[in-house]
């Protein structure tokens, strides 16, 4: 790993744990063991890092997005994609835990989360159409409720993070699992009976996934 991912790595993960104001460029140098001039040569502007380890979350984003096409249609790819989302969300948590403060004072990554935004938007609208048509949804899904599933899913997609810091958990599964069901939660009052033996049974198996790494 070069220095500039090196820099970009331990931001990532200062960011996550301290918590962006009281990580500053020295505090990143000082962990590397790297000197001033050597971050600034790479990062002469920390609001670039930001919109760096940005870019690189939503790039694994993205990745999963791709990956989904080549998945057998059904509620249990669905569910699946969601998990590696949430866990993509938590490796890069900071963003979500300072969302306000970065879109208002880093120009850069507020135009690409826009952006990003309203595709993801579009995504989940076109996604949501498909299931039906695949009749993994009722047909009682109108625009209506498509609507408010967009809307409310955008929503805990962007705050997740900061309910979690203000919960308790047993461990990072029992996270999982909680804000697993929340989000995925959006389609199951719409899943056809066949789609719900499948999402009941998936989330027994994760539920016992948590008991066990609790034990």
């Amino acid at each position: 790993m070069d220095t500039k991912a090196q820099i970009l790595e331990a931001a990532r993960q200062l960011y996550n744990v301290q918590g962006m104001k009281k990580v500053s460029a020295r505090v990143i140098c000082r962990e590397l063991g790297i000197s001033p001039g050597s971050y600034s040569y790479h990062f002469p502007d920390s609001q670039v890092v930001v919109l760096r380890l940005y870019e690189m979350m939503q790039a694994e984003i993205m990745e999963i997005a791709q990956q989904l096409k080549h998945l057998e249609v059904g509620v249990l790819s669905y569910l699946e994609t969601h998990k590696q989302l949430f866990l993509i969300q938590k490796k890069y948590k900071f963003f979500f835990l300072n969302l306000f403060e970065i879109l208002t004072n880093n120009e850069a990554v507020r135009t690409l989360y826009q952006q990003n935004r309203q595709a993801e938007r579009q995504l989940a609208r076109d996604m949501i159409l498909f299931y039906k048509h695949k009749g993994i949804l009722t047909q009682e899904v109108d625009e209506h409720i498509i609507e408010r599933m967009v809307n409310v899913g955008q929503i805990l997609n962007n705050f997740w993070a900061l309910d979690a810091e203000l919960n308790a958990y047993a461990n990072d599964q029992a996270m999982l699992v909680h804000y697993m069901k929340i989000c995925c939660g959006l389609l199951a009052p719409y899943l056809t009976p066949d789609a719900m033996v499948t999402y009941n049974h998936y989330f027994e198996e994760l539920e016992e996934g948590r008991t066990k790494k609790r034990e």
